[in-house]
């Protein structure tokens, strides 16, 4: 089946939203979204990217999925086993190209790193039978973007992703993909854990989504 849908798309509708300095909350209930499985909340520079994508919707992002890069933060990658928030640099835009060469891997952070942070039960802080808050910040200096905060929340209880392993200077070239205004996107998709397991392996073993 052709995954595309049809229609005639203007990158230049799309909402860009500016979040340099700023910060986004929302909840979530992943009770549902089971290992292999990824419910996905991100941010990418569909707006500012004139060329078309294989769909001719002008779809990118930093793992070029489309035929088109850009810059991208993954707000949440993430199912009832893990959660996942990953900035993703690009380099400067060259030669008429908006952006050409992404890190794909990003600087990722994953709760799967914290002993009893985020799963199904009462032993974890974040328990994902249940809905929790998601708050990420984007914090800056002198106007440049110089950390990502991500807080779970669920009653009393929080666990913190800081990136503080990203370098400065990363975080820093993204300032201009935020402060130009970033699409928000979301999907739900997943597969089985060989493809999978780069985000909930383990805990998750060889299920499938």
């Amino acid at each position: 089946a052709n995954p595309c849908a049809s229609g005639r798309y203007d990158h230049t509708q799309y909402l860009a939203l500016n979040l340099l300095g700023k910060r986004m909350k929302y909840s979530v209930n992943l009770a549902g979204a089971g290992c292999g499985c990824n419910a996905a909340l991100y941010l990418t520079s569909m707006q500012q990217n004139p060329h078309k994508s294989e769909c001719s919707d002008y779809y990118c992002d930093a793992n070029n999925v489309c035929g088109e890069s850009c810059a991208e933060i993954d707000i949440m990658e993430a199912n009832n086993h893990a959660f996942q928030a990953t900035p993703h640099k690009c380099d400067a835009p060259s030669q008429g190209n908006y952006f050409t060469n992404c890190d794909r891997g990003g600087c990722a952070q994953n709760t799967r790193d914290q002993g009893n942070a985020f799963g199904p039960g009462d032993n974890f802080k974040i328990d994902t039978r249940k809905a929790f808050d998601v708050l990420t910040s984007f914090p800056t200096r002198d106007g440049k973007l110089v950390a990502m905060r991500t807080v779970l929340a669920q009653g009393s209880n929080e666990v913190v992703l800081d990136h503080a392993s990203c370098a400065a200077d990363y975080l820093a070239q993204l300032t201009d993909a935020l402060a130009h205004g970033m699409s928000l996107i979301f999907s739900y998709w997943g597969s089985d854990s060989q493809t999978m397991g780069w985000m909930d392996m383990p805990p998750c073993g060889p299920e499938a989504c």
